[in-house]
Formats: C-alpha cells, sequence, structure tokens
C-alpha cells in the first residue's frame, strides 16, 4: 500500500493562507479584455491555436497521475500539438482548492512550452475546472490565466452550488446572468 504525503503548514491553516492568496490573484483578474480578442483577431495569416488540459490523479496513489494538454487549430479543428505527462503532487485534494493542487503543474508545462517557443503554445487554453463560476470567484481557470497570462475558460464537471445557483430547472438562467 502507498504512503500518502500531506501538505503541513506551521503555524496557520493552509486554507487561510490560500484565501489570501486568492484575494491578491482576484485583484488581477480580467474578465473581458478587448486587447487579447483583437490579438487572437489580428493573427489573420497564422491560425488561433485553443488549448485544452485535463489532469486525472491515481485512485490506488492519489498523489500520482497524468495530465494531458491538447491544442487545436480553430480554423479547421485538428489537433497541433498534444502531450501526456505523468505527474506527482504532495498537495492533497481540498474541495474548492483544486488550484492549489493542479495550477502548479499546468503552469509549469505550459511555461516550458513557451521557454521552447514551441510554435503550438495556445492564444486560449479551456482548463479542466472552474473559473469564476467558484465559491470565492477565483476557480483554477483564474488561477492558471493569471499567472500564465493567457485568456482561459474553466471547464468543469460539476456545477458549484454558489451565487444563489444550484441545478435547479432555473439554473442555466442563473448561471448566464452571473456570468454576463
Amino acid at each position: 500500500m502507498f504512503k500518502r504525503k500531506r501538505l503541513i503548514l506551521q503555524g496557520e491553516g493552509i486554507q487561510e493562507q490560500w484565501q489570501r492568496e486568492e484575494k491578491e490573484l482576484k485583484l488581477k483578474l480580467i474578465l473581458k479584455d478587448a486587447h487579447v480578442c483583437s490579438r487572437i483577431v489580428e493573427k489573420k495569416k497564422k491560425p488561433v491555436l485553443i488549448g485544452g488540459i485535463d489532469i486525472s490523479f491515481s485512485k490506488e496513489d492519489p498523489n500520482k497521475g497524468w495530465m494531458t494538454l491538447a491544442v487545436v487549430n480553430m480554423s479547421n479543428l485538428k489537433v497541433v500539438y498534444s502531450k501526456s505527462k505523468e505527474i506527482e503532487s504532495d498537495v492533497e485534494y481540498i474541495p474548492s482548492y483544486l488550484a492549489f493542487r493542479e495550477a502548479p503543474l499546468i503552469i509549469g508545462l505550459l511555461k516550458g512550452m513557451k521557454a521552447e517557443r514551441d510554435k503550438f503554445y495556445p492564444d486560449v487554453l479551456m482548463v479542466d475546472g472552474n473559473g469564476i463560476l467558484h465559491p470565492r470567484d477565483l476557480g483554477l481557470a483564474c488561477h492558471v490565466g493569471i499567472k500564465l497570462n493567457i485568456p482561459c475558460i474553466g471547464v468543469a464537471k460539476s456545477l458549484y452550488t454558489c451565487h444563489g445557483i444550484s441545478k435547479d430547472k432555473d439554473y442555466k438562467d442563473k448561471v448566464n446572468v452571473f456570468i454576463f
């Protein structure tokens, strides 16, 4: 049987420290940016590249898993780049704090790609996790977007019950009001 590693922070609770970090990051959050849109539209001679990234941890050893990035050319929807990487994290999963477990891994992969001046570095990134529809308005996609200065879209598997939004018959209307 594996021995589970735990993140231990001396002197104060880790969640309180993470909440302070989120408050600082939230000041840098850009929800609408005409400059980003125009930068993408200006790439007339180059294809616009959309990336998607996901991390999955093992049920046998929750510290280990796989991360996969795929980049698609928006004009023809062809995959132009993909990379899978075995990963390890000593940060345990705490609900609503996924960013502190997964963002460093995602950021590391994309910073490496950018350092190599990879021509397939995405213009926009879809992240398997929440964006602003999050209990503290700053999910995994926001963390990654802010730290990498890249537009990110959170694509979560499940709907958070927050901001008066719950999965009832009117939840789609409530989400649209919240986001737009």
